[in-house]
């Protein structure tokens, strides 16, 4: 938003602030920040509960995606590319074989963030390139065509409304 507030009025002080949020969000989660740094690897995280949520990790991205258009800042394009692989590399995690999950704790996703994963995955491949992203857009919008799988994903995920007695996490 800070971005294309930029974008729309020239005022120096939206890039200044997205600038600092991205830095906050650049911020390892042990010091306060969102980032999760593993490896080759970074995520970003909603919650020290709930472990990558997939539409937040990618609506992530795109908040640096969008930065990077505006600046030439050669660290954060290489953060990005790193998020970018690490989006594609975790998708098969994600893949319960009938439908997505919202998480990396294995809460299945509703109907809703199944949706929107499949278009969030459309962008992905428009914006990178990447085939994962293609290929598991694909995948799932095959599910939702099934006579059977969408029944499954919703006992599934009746089952785990029922047996959490933890009502934080809103998929």
């Amino acid at each position: 938003l800070l971005c294309r507030a930029y974008t729309q009025y020239g005022d120096e002080q939206y890039i200044q602030s997205a600038k600092k949020a991205i830095n906050f969000m650049l911020l390892p989660v042990e010091n306060g920040g969102t980032a999760y740094y593993k490896g080759s690897y970074i995520t970003f995280e909603e919650s020290a509960k709930v472990l990558t949520v997939l539409n937040g990790m990618i609506f992530s991205v795109w908040g640096l995606y969008e930065i990077c258009i505006l600046t030439d800042d050669e660290k954060l394009k290489a953060t990005l590319d790193i998020s970018v692989k690490t989006v594609a590399s975790l998708l098969a995690r994600y893949d319960r074989g009938y439908w997505s999950n919202y998480d990396l704790n294995g809460h299945i996703a509703s109907p809703f963030y199944h949706d929107l994963h499949i278009e969030q995955l459309k962008v992905m491949y428009k914006l990178f390139g990447i085939a994962e992203f293609k290929d598991f857009c694909e995948k799932w919008k095959k599910y939702q065509s099934s006579a059977v799988k969408p029944k499954m994903a919703f006992a599934v995920k009746a089952i785990q409304k029922l047996k959490s007695s933890d009502n934080s996490v809103k998929d």
